[in-house]
């Protein structure tokens, strides 16, 4: 490589004589810029090949820590806020032909035309993600959760699994997600709601017209259709990407190759992507309503103070004691006291109530409410919010020593019961989207729901049993409001001729 740049920089550096050195040796000044630039190409080189052995990008088996990862995911393209290097799939030019995002960027913003030329200059897709597509991906992710499942440590990731559905598929993660979310809600509704009708001809029909009509529109414009379904790229948006946006010229020396540095950029920005994606901790599996959220020493006092708390009595019995105990336990009489039935009347004088909840409860009473406090400490490092008021914001972040006060037990709030409160962290967008299907993978797994989750079948003979006693119901009531209809006009004529009648006999 080395080798090929010196070459190029000796052959430019003999066509810039007349304008370096009109004078000079042609061979010295070759070897000059050769011995210049050849260094900065070598530690170029160089750089790339350490950061390219580091990665090892060759390797079969990823560099993860999680041992359950095991197909590298290809970086594609950033998002916006460069934190997600698998936003969009990487670009494959043999699936469809449009303009770049660079020159669609950088068209002439007026002309003579109020559209373009075709698809290809407005840098549009048109394409359909078809039946057998959308039943190849779900298949392959039960696959996938099936075999992991039946690992060493039988640790599976809905967010892994959904990135090698994405990468196997070119398309995005968002897309995977929501694809295995609808099969999975349509499996539910054959297996819990058998009676449910779902319009499988209606989709059928859709997705031939949508072929047709992508098919008619590129045979018009005379180009060829995407290979399958193509993710659009960045920079498609609106007017375009305004990152490729070239709003001036800059004069660059003759002396550089101005490619060759450009692919060297390419080369550390596909490198800079490759070690984010390697470095990813992937979010395994668990059950958020078993796993408690964390307390600090101060939550815990108050969790222990309400233990031994008591609802004092007017009777002295009741009143608060401690014992003499040098383990600090609290004595008999510092137990939890009932309040008396004035004091804490029970519903219908203590017969419970009557309803959805009779008999549900052994006191007769409703289902208690939960209620959650957060546990901040406003006295911790007073001196630096003094001095900077931003530090108070810092304190309410996080669902840490968060609290649960129900039916009279105060304990650590569940992850499930955390999120559900106003201080609640940002969601992960792509774990709400398969969130459903994921806690059915949990049901089946750690509840044994074995039809929580999985694939389930067309049952032909009830569907065609089912439309036929449809059909029966509606002629029913058909031939129900012909009668009815037959019977309104009688009476409507039968009412004619009695009017006509007494008007003929008063005359």
């Amino acid at each position: 490589g080395v080798q090929s740049q010196s070459a190029g920089c000796a052959s430019l550096a003999s066509k810039m004589l007349p304008t370096i050195a009109s004078k000079a040796n042609a061979a010295l000044v070759a070897r000059s810029l050769v011995g210049s630039l050849g260094g900065g190409i070598r530690s170029l080189v160089n750089d790339s090949s350490q950061e390219q052995q580091q990665i090892d990008p060759d390797s079969p088996r990823p560099p993860n820590a999680q041992d359950f990862v095991k197909v590298r995911i290809e970086p594609g393209e950033w998002d916006d806020g460069r934190t997600d290097p698998t936003y969009r799939p990487p670009w494959k030019k043999n699936r469809a032909r449009i303009v770049s995002a660079e020159d669609y960027a950088n068209r002439p913003k007026a002309g003579f035309s109020n559209q373009f030329a075709s698809p290809h200059d407005a840098m549009l897709l048109m394409c359909w993600l078809g039946k057998e597509d959308r039943e190849a991906i779900y298949q392959l992710y039960l696959d996938m959760m099936e075999s992991m499942a039946k690992s060493d440590r039988g640790v599976t990731s809905h967010e892994y699994v959904m990135r090698v559905v994405a990468q196997k598929f070119g398309i995005s993660t968002k897309r995977a997600a929501a694809v295995v979310q609808l099969q999975h809600n349509e499996d539910r509704i054959r297996k819990e709601k058998p009676e449910q009708k779902i319009y499988y001809e209606v989709q059928e029909h859709v997705d031939a017209m949508a072929q047709n009509y992508i098919k008619d529109l590129y045979e018009f414009y005379g180009e060829d259709p995407p290979k399958g379904f193509v993710e659009d790229p960045m920079g498609t948006d609106g007017t375009g990407d305004p990152d490729r946006l070239v709003r001036g010229s800059t004069s660059a020396n003759d002396l550089y190759d101005v490619d060759a540095l450009m692919r060297q950029k390419l080369i550390r920005e596909k490198a800079e992507a490759q070690l984010s994606i390697d470095g990813h901790v992937y979010v395994e599996d668990v059950d958020d309503a078993e796993r408690d959220v964390k307390l600090d020493g101060n939550a815990k006092k108050l969790m222990e103070a309400a233990k031994n708390a008591v609802w004092e009595d007017d009777s002295s019995d009741a009143a608060l004691a401690t014992d003499g105990a040098e383990n600090g336990e609290a004595s008999a009489k510092n137990k939890k006291c009932p309040r008396r039935d004035d004091q804490a009347p029970l519903p219908n004088n203590g017969l419970g109530i009557a309803g959805v909840w009779a008999g549900k409860d052994v006191d007769g009473r409703r289902p208690r409410w939960k209620f959650a406090a957060k546990i901040i400490d406003t006295t911790k490092d007073a001196k630096k919010i003094k001095r900077n008021r931003k530090l108070k914001k810092t304190y309410d972040k996080g669902v840490d020593n968060t609290l649960i006060e129900h039916d009279g037990t105060v304990r650590p709030a569940t992850v499930k019961e955390a999120y559900c409160v106003s201080w609640k962290p940002v969601r992960n967008e792509k774990e709400f989207m398969f969130k459903d299907v994921k806690q059915a993978w949990l049901d089946r797994t750690l509840r044994g729901k074995t039809d929580a989750w999985g694939r389930v079948e067309r049952d032909i003979e009830k569907e065609n049993v089912a439309e036929e006693q449809a059909k029966g119901g509606e002629e029913m009531e058909g031939e129900e409001d012909v009668t009815q209809e037959m019977e309104g006009e009688d009476r409507k004529t039968g009412g004619s001729e009695n009017e006509g009648g007494e008007e003929n006999s008063e005359k």
